[in-house]
């Protein structure tokens, strides 16, 4: 499953995938928790000059949420991206990382209950962290 999102002001947009096939239980009863492999592919808006105005863009962290239904069940632990780039070229990155999502007995016995020997669809809302520096637009340089 994928998802495209803009970041507001940015002039990038970032397309989100989720396999929904490399999403595992690990920990056991001692530390579980669900392991989610995203990749996201940040690219300019089309029509969008950043090279223009903008003179960095740097990405921070990758959080999410879990929900079951209109139910959150969890947080995932943020991830830090920890990605620059210089806009002497379009903007184009790819990042592939995964995410934590910790659970407890309660959340499991939740879960199980809801599931009761059935498929269950989840919903994991992401957002991502992003920072653009530069001129702002229509700014202009006077001098004395």
């Amino acid at each position: 499953m994928n998802h495209s999102m803009s970041a507001i002001n940015t002039g990038l947009v970032a397309e989100a995938t989720v396999n929904p096939d490399c999403v595992n239980a690990i920990g056991g009863g001692v530390f579980p928790r669900l392991t989610v492999q995203v990749s996201l592919y940040v690219k300019e808006e089309s029509g969008v000059q950043l090279r223009t105005a903008t003179q960095a863009v740097s990405f921070g962290m990758l959080t999410g949420k879990l929900f079951i239904g209109a139910e959150k069940i969890a947080d995932a632990r943020p991830v830090s991206i920890d990605r620059a780039g210089m806009q002497y070229r379009p903007y184009q990155d790819e990042i592939h990382t995964t995410l934590e999502i910790p659970l407890d007995p309660r959340r499991i016995e939740w879960l199980e209950q809801k599931r009761a020997g059935k498929s269950m669809e989840g919903k994991l809302r992401i957002s991502l962290a992003a920072q653009v520096f530069g001129l702002p637009p229509n700014w202009v340089h006077k001098c004395c």
